[in-house]
């Protein structure tokens, strides 16, 4: 680990700024509707993830345990920014179902406050390899529950509105989708899965690197396909 230590920060600071980058582009580029905004939330509840992500192994103590449940907390708020951009995207405002945002809202209010509370983590403690592991409860599953079901809904959207689509259109959902399934895939397996069920905290340290390939597939389909009609982006830049 001593390699990687050398190499921690750089690659924390280059995700950092690929997805800060990425939230910018959106905001000054996209068409001015509602997409536009919770795609740039949903990158902003990554970049917080992957800074509580960060900060969680340079911790000790109190300090660590409360650096988990932000984990947990931004996880929740960034399954739910998923969910409502995949579902409002290429919508009209009068298309979108106001109970369906403000029910998944509420419900991730819940599961944000429930992450940061002990009925999620409760403690932590020394696992055999001599690493500090959280010590999960059954609130766990609510919170899995949550993240299954936003992610879950997010993909079978983007699926359902892949098969209705013109072919550019399609284009661009595939690669994101692609972006967002590699990213989501290697986020659950080694941040979340491996840490709680195999207590192999180890892998849950790269999380920022796991990012990388929805950063790569967005901006691909953004500068390739008009992703988010993002027309201009190349002749201004």
């Amino acid at each position: 680990m001593s390699s990687f230590n050398q190499i921690e920060l750089p690659l924390f600071v280059i995700g950092l700024l690929a997805n800060t980058a990425l939230a910018v582009v959106v905001l000054r580029y996209a068409t001015r509707n509602i997409s536009r905004f919770l795609f740039a939330f949903f990158v902003l509840a990554q970049m917080l993830w992957i800074s509580a992500n960060y900060a969680a192994f340079h911790t000790f103590g109190s300090q660590f345990l409360w650096s988990l449940r932000a984990i947990y907390f931004f996880a929740s708020l960034h399954s739910v920014m998923f969910f409502l951009f995949v579902y409002s995207f290429l919508r009209k405002p009068e298309e979108i179902n106001k109970y369906i945002v403000w029910s998944c809202c509420a419900l991730a209010f819940f599961v944000g406050l429930l992450s940061l509370s002990p009925y999620v983590i409760e403690s932590i403690q020394i696992n055999q390899r001599g690493d500090w592991v959280p010590v999960t409860v059954p609130g766990i599953a609510v919170w899995a529950a949550f993240i299954v079901s936003c992610l879950g809904g997010g993909f079978i959207t983007i699926i359902r509105r892949i098969r209705q689509s013109s072919e550019e259109v399609k284009k661009q959902w595939q690669f994101l989708s692609i972006g967002l399934a590699f990213t989501f895939v290697l986020v659950m397996i080694f941040s979340f899965v491996n840490p709680i069920f195999f207590e192999n905290i180890t892998s849950a340290r790269l999380g920022h690197i796991y990012t990388f390939p929805f950063i790569f597939f967005t901006a691909y389909a953004m500068v390739r396909h008009h992703l988010l009609n993002l027309k201009t982006v190349l002749a201004e830049l």
